[in-house]
Order: C-alpha cells, then sequence, then structure tokens
C-alpha cells in the first residue's frame, strides 16, 4: 500500500534584509509563522525542510536573529513535526571552523532540548521512515565537500530517497546575482547523485521554478517574501509537496 508522505519547504528567509533601509524582520518573521509553520502543523507534515539562508552572519542583528530558528523549531516540536534545517551560503561563517547561524538550534538538539530536529552545516543523512533524506547543505570549506562524497555513498539503499540543498550552480542554469568570485557566492555544484530520487528541493535561488537534471527534477521553493524591487510581481511563498511512497 502507497503512504502519503507531507513536506512543507521553505528557505531564503534573509530576516536581516532592509528595502530602502526599511528593516523587514518583522514581517518576514509573520511571513513564516504564518505560513510554512501553520501549514506544517495544519496538516500534519511528515517534515518540515528550511533549505537555507536565515541571514548573514556578521550583521549587527546576527546573534538575535539566530534564535528565530528555535522559535520555530519550539512550535513544530511541540506539535511532533519533525524538521530538517540546513546552511545556506548566506549562513556560513567565512572562516575556518564551519560554523553557521543555524549553530544555537543543532547545540540545542545535541543537548537534547529537541526530539525531531536535525540542522547541519555538512552534508549527511536523515532517517524519517519510509525515506531517507540526503542534506546538502552549502559550504566554503573543501573538507565538507570531502564529506558529501560520504554522506552520497550512504544513500545507494533501497529506501526512496528525498534530497535538500542548497547548492549555488546547475549545469545550464544562468548564475544568480552572486557573483562566483566572491567567497560566499563560490560556486557549489548540484552532485551527481547514485540513483533518481523520490523527490529533490533546493534553495538559494528566489523565484520558485523547477530545475531539469537528468531525470529528475530539482524543486525550488523561492524566497518566503519579494526581497528586492526586481521581485514585485511575482509569487513568493513556500511549498507543500505530497510524495507517494
Amino acid at each position: 500500500a502507497m503512504t502519503r508522505f507531507r513536506a512543507v519547504l521553505t528557505g531564503d528567509w534573509h530576516i536581516d534584509a532592509r528595502t530602502c533601509g526599511v528593516e523587514r524582520r518583522e514581517e518576514i518573521k509573520r511571513a513564516v509563522m504564518q505560513g510554512p509553520v501553520a501549514a506544517a502543523i495544519d496538516s500534519h507534515a511528515d517534515m518540515f525542510a528550511f533549505l537555507g539562508d536565515l541571514c548573514d552572519p556578521g550583521g549587527r542583528s546576527a546573534v538575535h536573529d539566530a534564535t528565530f530558528p528555535i522559535e520555530v523549531a519550539s512550535k513544530l516540536e511541540l506539535a511532533s513535526v519533525p524538521s530538517a534545517w540546513i546552511a545556506g551560503n548566506h549562513d556560513v561563517v567565512l572562516r575556518d571552523g564551519g560554523h553557521t547561524t543555524l549553530d544555537p538550534l543543532d547545540a540545542l538538539r545535541d543537548w537534547g532540548e529537541f526530539r525531531h530536529v536535525v540542522a547541519k552545516g555538512y552534508p549527511s543523512c536523515l532517517v524519517l521512515d519510509p525515506v531517507r533524506v540526503l542534506m546538502l547543505p552549502y559550504s566554503h570549506r573543501e573538507e565538507d565537500w570531502d564529506i558529501r562524497g560520504a554522506a552520497l555513498a550512504e544513500v545507494e539503499g533501497v529506501a526512496p530517497l528525498v534530497v535538500l540543498g542548497h547548492c549555488t550552480s546547475f549545469a545550464g542554469v544562468a548564475p544568480d546575482l552572486e557573483a562566483p568570485e566572491f567567497t560566499r557566492g563560490k560556486g557549489r555544484p548540484w552532485p551527481a547523485l547514485p540513483r533518481v530520487p523520490l523527490f529533490a528541493a533546493n534553495g538559494h535561488y528566489h523565484t520558485p521554478t523547477e530545475i531539469d537534471v537528468s531525470e529528475y527534477k530539482v524543486h525550488v521553493p523561492g524566497s518566503i517574501v519579494s526581497l528586492t524591487f526586481g521581485d514585485a510581481g511575482s509569487r513568493r511563498g513556500f511549498s507543500i509537496v505530497d510524495l507517494e511512497v
């Protein structure tokens, strides 16, 4: 018998964003809480996935902003909705050590405060019956991309595969506005997977779309709100995906 696996996908919150000097923080937080968080709880989702780009770690409010995922994860935890969080290119601290804006959330998970939360700044695998989730966060460190090979090897089994990434380049897709010569915009390509996934999603790109990759498509939910004047008039939000497994 087939089982429904519901995933709520969101990313590119950029809660430190400003438009013409006006802070967007509270507006973005409301959009997150009233949108993907409420949808995941109300529909008893099997997974809430954040696909990267919470905020820049060097911003003046970065310490405060890094607590917002804890607030979100706490609400999801109370509703027994598992959540997976991956770091984006705007989340990484550009020094050795591999730290990201998701570190506070990950620390609470390590201390046993959360049972249903996984936050990662490096490639890893997660088992959420009946699927296996491959998490591919952004990293500027070469050693993390060596770890990716080991993570890919873990998903060669028979369980249905879901891939969540924050990769910054795809073959045949025009680069975004972050120039590849910038460290934070350093190209990190979508990998060749050992098998065709049941479903794949990626953050980084702010316009919702589907990217063709060989035998499958990569879903991009886009940014939670319009962040620039160039975004005006185009749809923004989050995605709800029902998978049959």
